[in-house]
C-alpha cells in the first residue's frame, strides 16, 4: 500500500470536538500499539481514566479508508466515530510509511512485551516508576486515587460531593462557551462510578448512585430556575444516572426512578434524557438477565421500539411470539412478521381480516406492499366483491395504475360499470385528480390521442405539479412509439423552457432512462439526441443525457 488516498477526507467524517479528542489522546501517548492487517490496521487505544484499553479496526480499500470501528462505550451506544478512532487516524496520517514499510508481523502484543518488562521489574523501581508518571500525568494521579479510595464509602461520597458542588458552581457561573469544564467534571463523575463497578465495590454503587440522583435533580430544578430552554449537558448527566442506575442491576428502583424523572419532565416541559439510549442500556442489559422485566418496562415506557421488543421476546420467550403479533400488529414491521407465519400455516382466511383491519386504519399511500398483498390474499380466498370493491376504493385514493389495470383484467365483464363509478368518484376531485385518471384511463386502453390532448392543453403554473405527466408518456412507448417520440419531444420542450433548474432536468433525464428495453431502446436515443439539440447551451444537462 503505498498511500491512503482519503485520509484527510475520512477525519471531516468525524466531529470537530471529537477530533480535538483524539488529538488529546495522541498526545498523551494512549496509543499502545499499532499494526498492518489484512483489511487494515488495528490498534490498541488506553483510555484517559487508564481503567480500559480500547481496540480501534480501520478499514482499508484500495487505497482508501472505508469504515472504522472501536470497542469503547461511546462506539457502541452511539454507533458513531469516537475519539480513540480519530486518535488512530492521526497517528496513522503521522506514521503511515514507518507502519507499511514493516512488513514483518509482530510475535507478540506490546502489552505483552510490557507485562513481561514490569513482572521482572524490581519493586522498588517500579513504585519509582508509578510516582513519578503520577506527577506528570493528573489523569494517572486520579485514577489511583479512586483505586486506593474504591473500598472507603466516605471517600468516594465525598468525591461525587465534590463533583457535583463543582457541577453547580458551574451553572452558577453559566458558562456554556467553556464546555470543556463541563466535560472534565461529568468525565470524573463517571469515572468515580465506573471504579466502583470495575474495583470490587458494588456493595455502596446503590448508594452512591442515589446520592449522585439527589445531586442532579437538585441541579436540575436549580437551572431551570434559571433558564426556561434545556442545554445538552443536562441530557448527558442523566443519560450517565441511568448507565449506573442500570448497572446496580435493581429494575424496580430503575421503574421508580424512570417514573421519577419523567413526572419532572413533565413539570418542567423539557426531555432530561436520550429515549434511544436508554433503550439501548435496557436491551442490552436484557440480554444477560431480568429479561423478564426490563420486557415489562420496555412496553410500558418505550413502546416506539416495538421491532426491537419482539426480537427480544423471539429469543427469550418464542411459544409467546404469535401473541405479540397480535398485540402490535398496527405496527407494519410487527405486521409483516404475522403476514409470514399466518402465511406458512396457510391461514388466509385469518391473513385477511388482519390485512383488512390495518388497511382501514391506515393512509393506503403508506404501505403499498401490504396493499398489495392484501389483494394477493383476496384472490386465493376467491373473495371477488370484497376485491372489487377495496381495488375501487384504493384506486381512487392514490389513482395508481396498477390497480386499474388489475380492476380491468379481474373484471373485464363489469368494465364498464366499473369505469362509470369511478368517473363519478374521481369527478369530484381536483383538476389534477381528474387529469391522472385521465391519462390512467388512456394508456389503459391505448389511447394516444387523449394524452395528445392534454399534452396540447397543458397550462404550466408549477412544473412540479405537471412533470409527472412525462411518466405517462414514458407508457406510452409501449403501444404507439412514433406518437410518444413526439409527444415528449413536445413535452419536454415545453417544460424546460418554462424551468432551467437542475433538479426538472434530473427529473427528464430518468424519464428517458426507463426506455431501456429492447423494443423502446432505439427511440431512447433518438428522444436524447433530438433534446440534445434542442437544448445546445444547457451543459449540465447534456452530461445527463450521455449518461443515461
Amino acid at each position: 500500500m503505498e498511500e491512503l488516498k482519503n485520509i484527510d477526507l475520512f477525519l471531516y467524517r468525524i466531529s470537530s470536538s471529537i477530533r480535538e479528542r483524539g488529538k488529546r489522546i495522541l498526545k498523551n501517548n494512549l496509543i499502545i500499539d499499532f499494526r498492518k492487517t489484512d483489511k487494515g490496521f488495528k490498534a490498541e487505544v488506553r483510555s484517559e481514566s487508564y481503567y480500559n484499553i480500547y481496540e480501534v479496526e480501520i478499514f482499508v480499500s484500495d487505497g482508501n479508508i472505508i469504515d472504522a470501528t472501536c470497542s469503547c462505550p461511546y462506539y457502541e451506544d452511539y454507533d458513531d466515530y469516537c475519539k480513540h478512532i480519530a486518535a488512530s487516524i492521526f497517528y496513522l496520517q503521522k506514521n503511515f510509511n514507518s507502519i507499511c514499510i514493516n512488513k514483518e508481523k509482530k510475535t507478540k502484543k506490546y502489552k505483552d512485551y510490557l507485562k513481561e518488562y514490569l513482572n521482572n521489574l524490581p519493586k522498588g523501581e517500579l513504585i519509582r516508576i508509578i510516582l513519578d508518571y503520577s506527577r506528570k500525568d493528573k489523569n494517572f494521579l486520579d485514577y489511583l486515587e479512586i483505586l486506593i479510595n474504591s473500598s472507603n464509602l466516605d471517600s468516594l461520597k465525598k468525591k461525587i460531593d465534590k463533583v457535583i458542588s463543582d457541577l453547580n458552581k458551574y451553572y452558577k457561573n453559566i458558562e456554556f462557551e467553556n464546555s470543556y469544564v463541563f466535560i472534565n467534571l461529568t468525565k470524573s463523575l463517571d469515572e468515580i462510578l465506573s471504579a466502583i463497578t470495575q474495583f470490587g465495590s458494588k456493595e455502596y454503587l446503590n448508594e452512591l448512585v442515589e446520592h449522585y440522583y439527589k445531586g442532579l435533580i437538585k441541579l436540575t430544578k436549580k437551572y431551570f430556575s434559571v433558564y426556561s430552554y434545556p442545554e445538552d449537558e443536562i441530557n448527558d448527566l442523566f443519560n450517565l444516572y441511568f448507565k449506573y442506575l442500570i448497572k446496580t442491576g435493581d429494575l424496580d428502583l430503575f421503574k421508580r426512578k424512570l417514573d421519577e424523572v419523567l413526572s419532572l419532565e413533565e413539570e418542567l416541559g423539557y426531555y432530561l434524557f436520550n429515549e434511544k439510549y436508554v433503550a439501548n442500556l435496557l436491551f442490552k442489559y436484557a440480554n444477560y438477565k431480568n429479561v423478564e422485566k426490563v420486557l415489562s418496562i420496555l412496553e410500558k415506557y418505550f413502546t416506539r421500539y416495538t421491532e426491537r421488543i419482539i426480537h427480544l421476546v423471539e429469543k427469550f420467550f418464542p411459544e409467546r411470539k404469535v401473541s405479540y403479533y397480535y398485540k402490535y400488529k398496527d405496527k407494519p414491521d410487527v405486521l409483516r412478521r404475522l403476514i409470514k407465519y399466518l402465511e406458512e400455516r396457510e391461514d388466509y382466511y385469518e391473513l385477511e381480516k388482519v390485512l383488512y383491519d390495518f388497511i382501514k386504519k391506515i393512509d393506503v399511500e403508506e404501505d403499498t406492499n401490504i396493499i398489495d398483498k392484501y389483494f394477493e390474499v383476496l384472490e386465493k380466498i376467491e373473495h371477488k366483491e370484497k376485491l372489487k370493491k377495496v381495488l375501487i376504493d384504493v384506486y381512487t385514493k392514490t389513482l395508481r395504475y396498477k390497480y386499474l389495470e388489475k380492476l380491468f383484467n379481474i373484471f373485464k365483464e363489469d368494465w364498464e360499470e366499473i369505469k362509470a363509478k369511478l368517473n363519478k368518484d374521481i369527478s369530484l376531485k381536483s383538476s389534477k385528480i381528474q387529469t391522472l385518471h385521465k391519462l390512467n384511463l388512456a394508456i389503459l386502453e391505448k389511447n394516444i390521442s387523449i394524452i395528445k390532448e392534454i399534452i396540447d392543453n397543458l397550462y404550466i403554473t408549477h412544473t412540479r405539479d405537471v412533470i409527472f405527466i412525462g411518466d405517462f408518456i414514458i407508457n406510452a412507448f409501449r403501444f404507439a412509439p412514433e406518437e410518444a417520440l413526439e409527444l415528449y419531444l413536445r413535452f419536454a420542450k415545453k417544460i424546460l423552457k418554462r424551468d432551467t433548474s437542475l433538479k426538472t432536468a434530473e427529473k427528464i433525464a430518468f424519464q428517458i432512462s426507463v426506455l431501456n428495453n429492447f423494443s423502446t431502446k432505439k427511440y431512447k436515443d433518438r428522444l436524447k439526441e433530438n433534446l440534445i439539440n434542442m437544448f445546445p447551451k444547457r451543459r449540465r444537462f447534456r452530461l445527463m443525457l450521455e449518461d443515461v
